[in-house]
């Protein structure tokens, strides 16, 4: 599952904008933007207001969270392979 789509999905379907949202979650604009986009993890200090705001449960927060963790592992382990490919050379 994407985090990226599902998470600003939710918020559209919901009618919120970014502003919006950011309000709620008592975060910055640049805060919500990363956590949609998958470049940073939600902290447990903004989890509450982040379920309660997108209207999602816990679990569903933490499979979304957990796939940020798979693709940045997955995304440094091609970045490693690249750098190792071109050393060779």
């Amino acid at each position: 599952m994407d985090k990226k789509i599902v998470l600003s999905r939710i918020r559209t379907e919901l009618g919120l904008n970014l502003r919006q949202i950011s309000n709620l979650v008592g975060v910055s604009i640049s805060m919500i933007k990363r956590w949609e986009e998958g470049e940073s993890q939600i902290s447990s200090k903004h989890r509450p207001q982040v379920v309660r705001h997108y209207q999602i449960s816990e679990a569903d927060l933490d499979t979304f969270c957990s796939s940020i963790a798979v693709n940045k592992k997955k995304f440094n382990d091609i970045r490693k392979s690249e750098s190792r490919t071109k050393d060779d050379d």
